[in-house]
């Protein structure tokens, strides 16, 4: 029974306690459901090792590699790398579309160092590759790297559109 606020009960049938515990069932089951997938980790091997929370995440400025597909493409960017260390890589690719114009950062993950900074570091230059998908096609878009500002064009190629 329940009191209302004008001073009189009001009995409930018996749906209204079959649908009340119902919630409370689907509540319970949804709770455990939830706990027990919650210790269910991946195994960390499987994760890249950007992933497993030691990298610090830069923008990288970035060049079109190659167009492998109307919408699909190949960045590279350059970055140090200390031989014998892992090598750094283009953990992700933040896209923004406005109109036909695209903005794409991307972000270089850098491993933590491994060997000492003393001169056993041979110090080279390294390609670092990412290929990107995008909702729109390349040949009516207009392809930007927004890791810098102002944001420069990378697609098309302003010396291909001089010709």
């Amino acid at each position: 029974m329940l009191q209302l606020p004008n001073g009189r009960f009001k009995r409930f049938g018996w749906g209204a306690r079959a649908s009340t515990c119902g919630i409370g069932v689907s509540l319970s089951l949804s709770l455990l459901l939830v706990a027990c997938g919650g210790n269910a980790s991946v195994d960390k091997e499987d994760q890249p090792w950007w992933m497993r929370g030691a990298a610090k995440i830069r923008p990288i400025q970035w060049g079109v590699a190659s167009v492998t597909e109307p919408r699909t493409i190949r960045i590279v960017g350059a970055t140090g790398y200390c031989v014998g260390d892992i090598e750094p890589e283009i953990s992700s690719a933040k896209i923004n579309y406005l109109g036909r114009k695209i903005y794409v950062t991307a972000e270089l993950a850098i491993p933590p160092k491994k060997l000492p900074r003393s001169d056993v570091c041979a110090d080279v230059e390294l390609g670092v590759y990412k290929t990107i998908t995008l909702k729109q096609d390349l040949r009516s878009s207009v392809l930007y790297d927004a890791s810098v500002k102002p944001p420069r064009v990378r697609w098309p190629d302003s010396a291909a559109t001089a010709r």
